[in-house]
């Protein structure tokens, strides 16, 4: 910017009115503009709207505090654009000068439409100037009485906007190092404008500054790495995370000495320093059956239970160092069932017990599932067994065996009657549910299984293959009705059409097939595809498949005749999926190429693309009532969509890694994100706030979190690390990291909420 103000001194040489104005408008004026849109969740504004946002913004820097903080533009105030027009001929004219400066001296914005809309002329602009106008307003706060930017107060300021806070203060500059005979450096930053927005805000426990210090010292965090050194005392740190988070560093092998961030007086909720959440990457994360709470499945060994309404950590299921690969609810919500190491357990919902533990498995398990009335359950293992158990008793009840490989999965009929297992054995089992009796093995694939299904009456089975085969059996004899063969390569999988008369298969051989399921024979090959195909799938009625493919193009084929209806040609990388909206009118398609087309289902023509991506998206969907779309990419956001207009609703921005999934609730009222940041994010869809952030706190060494010598009833140090035991009875665990910095400074936890259990044991070894 300071290069920018130069370049103009340069261009209009002694026109000094007018350096000052241009001037105002890089440091000000399109900063302010900035700020609005990046509030806003949008790339862009439409010829109504910065028309309103430009007079907002004239009005604005015509207050008192403006110049009282940069006095030397009140000479040129009367040359400058602001304040609030006397006609409304005078402000459309200066509204259109200045989009006519912006756009054609200073390049800085852009138009498109023939002027219908404005964007910046990069992305990255908007986030920069959005910062500046943060910084400019934490200026003006400090100079009139200290008071607390209301930009600072959002909830949703974005972390890239955080972020570039943070280096245009300086705050890189900041991170602590050691000088040679003077010890740590740090703090070098001190007086600039986010410690000034500090010291604004110490003592104000009573004032609504708990977001302003949130995004401040998430600026010091994600620009510095680390909080050591830094002076957090008397701060509202309610809503600032600190576990997992560096607070203090140690020099010297020998008498070393802690740098720590001070937090005398501060005020830190015990949540805040006691994990709530996981610590390694979560396998899964639903809602309960009527939508009011969430349950996560990790890498951590734990389940742990979550308050859809207030953000709080319910409970953690916890008692193996193993990963947990599925969880589920019963029918009625009031259990839980996971399956992890060698065993299944299942969880009292109301006080967060573990009732039981079905043991008997001696290999990991891979799934475990309820029958169709809740009274039993059944799991599948690595030991190549199906085992199936009393719900009510835990009693084992049958044990099936004769797989001679890892048994993937089971399942029960639609019935309850049966129970049908796949294994990698090449084989199918089905078994009488009441007996435990192997009814018949279905052998006849000569390689891996892909996908096994009943059909809606129960009474066939198709399984797909790597064989290159898709077969269909007769469930009362167990006789194999025919082979579907034709594709050349792995057949991905193998479904029925909504009526049953048709099966539909996908296959790494770049095509789809659709067979007849009265007589196998192949009705159609939908060939065209030059990738493999990802996706297929029949429209809502069934008379119709689209399908996606990695040669960037969807396609839509008639079911009845075969006949390619059209290919809907237009994304400039992989599709990942594509699906029909609710009423089948409309196809939606998610690509590596940064975008979302939406399409005539009808003539095939692409209505609308849904571009604003920096990355792969990597899903999209309809919402429930299907006037809106989401969509989740590896650029780390979500946005959600106007399905009518196309418009970005909002951008849902706050991960720090690749989205790999986004629902909406059953509801339609809130959003699921999860992400490769090892959290998940609940967002409210009517303003979209992110409600709660769910952390899974990266933690380096889960074999010595776990170890014996660590996990004892009393605490235990090591290095920068405190362990000790919450619950003998589920074996729940937690860790405190950084705190023997806290403790060297004599950090007293005035204000530290009393919630916890095991925290008067904290206070004393403190």
């Amino acid at each position: 910017m300071e290069a920018q103000v130069v370049n103009l001194r340069e261009r209009l040489g002694e026109d000094q009115a007018k350096v000052y104005y241009y001037k105002f408008l890089l440091k000000f004026f399109l900063p302010a503009l900035g700020f609005e849109m990046e509030k806003a969740g949008l790339f862009d504004f439409t010829n109504a709207q910065i028309n309103l946002h430009i007079d907002h913004i004239c009005k604005r820097f015509s207050q008192a505090d403006f110049f009282d903080t940069y006095a030397e533009f009140e000479e040129q105030a009367r040359n400058l654009p602001v304040g609030a027009c006397a006609a409304d001929l005078e402000r459309r004219e200066r509204i259109a000068t200045l989009k006519s400066i912006f756009c054609e001296e200073l390049h800085m914005l852009v138009k498109e439409g023939e002027g219908k809309s404005f964007r910046f002329l990069h992305q990255d602009f908007r986030d920069f100037f959005a910062a500046v106008h943060l910084l400019n307003e934490i200026e003006m706060g400090k100079a009139n009485g200290k008071r607390i930017p209301e930009g600072m107060k959002e909830r949703c300021l974005g972390c890239y906007v955080r972020r570039m806070m943070g280096e245009i203060d300086g705050e890189h500059y900041a991170k602590p190092y050691v000088v040679k005979g003077e010890g740590w450096r740090s703090d070098i930053n001190r007086g600039n404008r986010l410690h000034g927005l500090v010291d604004c805000c110490r003592g104000k426990f009573d004032e609504d500054v708990g977001y302003a210090v949130w995004n401040v010292v998430s600026t010091w965090q994600e620009v510095r790495g680390e909080l050591s050194g830094a002076d957090l005392s008397r701060l509202d740190l309610s809503r600032v995370p600190l576990n997992g988070v560096m607070c203090c560093r140690l020099y010297g092998e020998v008498g070393g000495r802690y740098l720590a961030a001070k937090f005398d007086g501060a005020r830190v909720p015990e949540t805040n320093l006691f994990p709530q959440g996981h610590l390694n990457r979560v396998n899964s994360a639903v809602y309960s059956p009527i939508g009011d709470k969430i349950v996560s499945a990790s890498l951590d060994g734990t389940v742990k239970e979550w308050d859809a309404t207030t953000d709080e950590c319910i409970r953690t299921l916890a008692g193996r160092i193993f990963s947990v690969y599925s969880v589920v609810y019963s029918r009625d919500g009031e259990k839980i069932l996971s399956s992890s190491d060698n065993t299944i357990k299942e969880w009292d919902v109301a006080t967060g017990e573990c009732v039981q533990i079905l043991a008997g498995h001696t290999n990991v398990v891979n799934s475990a599932v309820y029958s169709p009335i809740g009274d039993k359950i059944l799991s599948a293992s690595a030991d190549q067994t199906v085992k199936e158990w009393d719900a009510a008793t835990g009693k084992c009840l049958h044990t099936l065996e004769g797989h001679t490989n890892v048994v993937s999965s089971a399942v029960y009929s639609p019935a309850g009657d049966k129970i049908l297992s796949a294994s990698w054995d090449y084989t199918f089992k089905e078994w009488d549910a009441a007996t435990g009796k192997c009814l018949r093995t279905l052998a006849g694939h000569t390689f891996f299984v892909s996908s096994a299904v009943y059909s809606l009456g129960g009474d066939k089975i198709l399984s797909a293959s790597y064989d290159q085969t898709v077969k269909e059996w007769d469930v009362a004899t167990g006789e194999c009705l025919r082979t579907l063969e034709g594709h050349t390569e792995v057949v991905n999988s193998a479904v029925y059409s909504p009526a049953g008369d048709k099966i539909l298969s996908a296959s790494y051989d770049q095509t789809v097939k659709e067979w007849d399921a009265a007589t196998g024979e192949c009705i159609r090959t939908l060939a065209g595809q030059t990738g493999t195909v990802n996706s297929a799938v029949h429209s809502p009625g069934g008379d119709k498949i689209v399908s996606a493919s990695y040669d960037q193009t969807v396609k839509e084929w008639d079911a009845a005749t075969g006949k390619c209806l059209r290919t809907l040609g237009g994304h400039t990388s992989w599709v990942k999926s594509a699906v029909y909206s609710p009423g089948g009118d409309k196809i939606l398609s998610a690509s590596a190429d940064q975008t979302v087309k939406e399409w005539d289902a009808a003539t095939g023509d692409c209505i609308r693309t849904l571009a604003g991506h920096n990355g792969a998206i990597i899903s999209a969907l309809y919402s429930p009532a299907g006037d809106k779309i989401l969509s989740a990419s590896y650029d780390h956001t979500v946005k959600e969509w106007d399905a009518v207009t196309g418009d970005c609703i909002r951008t849902l921005a706050g991960h720090n890694g690749a989205i790999i999934s986004a629902v909406y609730s059953p509801a339609g009222d809130k959003i699921l994100s999860a992400s490769w940041d090892c959290t998940f994010k609940e967002w409210d869809t009517a303003t979209g706030e992110c409600l709660k952030t769910h952390r899974m706190e990266d933690y380096p060494d889960l074999p010595e979190y776990y170890s014996e010598k660590t996990l004892n009833k009393k605490l235990n140090f090591s290095g920068s690390i405190i362990y000790f035991l919450l619950s003998t009875r589920n074996q729940e665990y937690r860790i405190l990291l950084n705190i023997p910095g806290l403790s060297s400074q004599g950090c007293s936890f005035k204000h530290l909420e009393k919630k916890a259990a095991g925290l008067k044991k904290c206070r004393n070894n403190l």
